[in-house]
Order: structure tokens, then sequence, then C-alpha cells
């Protein structure tokens, strides 16, 4: 997860509470933030290949 500030919502029995939180990145990775944001694009553009793969796939089986 990206370090940043967050609000965090829990649903319970049609009831939502929020809170903020904060995260940190963890001191003992050396990645800077754009080390970060290079592997979240890469990441996420692999998940969309993926998913594009999944979609040809799915007149194949």
């Amino acid at each position: 997860m990206k370090p940043g500030r967050y609000d965090v919502a829990l649903l319970v029995d049609g009831a939502t509470v929020h809170a903020p939180r904060e995260v940190k990145a963890d001191p003992r990775n050396p990645a800077s933030a754009d080390d970060l944001r290079a592997a979240t694009a890469f990441a996420q553009g692999l998940g969309a290949s993926l998913d594009q793969i999944k979609g040809k796939s799915k007149g194949t089986e």
C-alpha cells in the first residue's frame, strides 16, 4: 500500500464508521518515492494485461 493518509470505512449492520489512518513507508525499504510509483505503475499495467488475456481466453475454455 502506498504511504499516505487514508479514510477507513467499516460497514456493519447498516452503520458505517469512518476513521482516518496514516500509512508510513517501511524505514527498512530503501526504495524512493519514484521507485514506489514505478513499481505501482508496473503492477497496474501487469494486472491490466492479465485481465485482457483472461478476457480473450474466456471463449477458448
